[in-house]
């Protein structure tokens, strides 16, 4: 008896630990939004500019804003933020897995925390979730609304790489419509610099660390998500804009606050102390903006 109260007891160290772990490692949206690195703003001046009403004559301003909050993590369902657990889960993890028994015909997890391909390169897959930025509307009060702006997303959830899992897993369509014979996309802007190629959108990278797997597939999830054409994707809300690979800026917020980066920057520059002990990482996106202020 007494070696059954014992093993009672650590079972229930064990449990609260791991509860304390677990909630440990979530965030509400507000503490992420709070770390935006403000600097990546930037407003410039660009001249003289024509407004629709009153007084008709302005200033055009360019600057970026922070319109999108995107994690990815390595087990379907899961999530960073606290207030997606409700829509988040198991049925996610259920589709994902009728995506990979689909691709393989394997029943088995399709979470992946790492593997190898035949010629020894790394494998990595990231689930991605897009979300509207908790703070845009307090931004879009304050700048956009006297710079007759337009909204960035049509609703507070853009994608869930869950829900598109078949496409997400195997870039079936991309790779059959897209691309030459050997796979390859040469054409420009269809490469984030070292980070990877942009094509096809899955969550898979090839040969990269965890921080560069991550930030590629949120991209890509943005990119998905976009006013683009979607193929056969699943997308729960567009992202009113096109992503602007020149201009747009990313910014680690999780597992901690990063600088803000261009899209495709080395990441000798900004990765260094960035890993994730459990593989999940949130993104800010900002968006390059131009408008005419009174």
């Amino acid at each position: 008896m007494k070696y059954i109260r014992y093993l009672s007891l650590v079972a229930l160290i064990v449990f609260h630990c791991s509860a304390w772990a677990i909630a440990a490692r979530a965030a509400s949206m507000m503490t992420l939004a709070a770390k935006a690195d403000w600097s990546c703003v930037e407003f410039k001046t660009l001249g003289p500019c024509y407004r629709k009403t009153l007084p008709y004559v302005g200033v055009k301003i360019r600057y970026r804003q922070p319109v999108l909050l995107v994690e990815t993590v390595k087990i379907p369902g899961d999530t960073v933020i606290n207030e997606m657990r409700v829509f988040l889960g198991a049925r996610l993890k259920q589709n994902a897995r009728a995506a990979m028994k689909q691709r393989t015909g394997v029943d088995g997890d399709p979470s992946s925390g790492g593997v190898f391909n035949g010629d020894g390169t790394a494998l990595s897959m990231n689930e991605a979730h897009v979300f509207s930025f908790p703070l845009t509307d307090v931004f879009s009060t304050v700048v956009v609304a006297p710079c007759e702006g337009a909204p960035d997303l049509a609703g507070p959830i853009g994608y869930i790489s869950e829900l598109d899992a078949k496409e997400w897993r195997t870039g079936e369509t991309e790779q059959r419509f897209c691309g030459d014979q050997n796979g390859v996309w040469p054409l420009p802007g269809t490469w984030l610099g070292t980070w990877g190629p942009i094509y096809p959108r899955t969550g898979w990278s090839v040969g990269t660390t965890s921080p560069v797997a991550s930030a590629l597939s949120a991209y890509r999830a943005v990119d998905i998500s976009s006013i683009k054409p979607q193929l056969p994707r699943v997308v729960l809300s567009k992202v009113l804009f096109v992503p602007d690979l020149f201009w747009d800026r990313m910014q680690m917020v999780y597992p901690s606050a990063g600088k803000c980066i261009r899209i495709g920057e080395d990441p000798r520059l900004w990765e260094n102390g960035k890993n994730s002990f459990d593989g999940k990482f949130a993104w800010i996106f900002w968006r390059k903006k131009e408008c005419c202020l009174f």
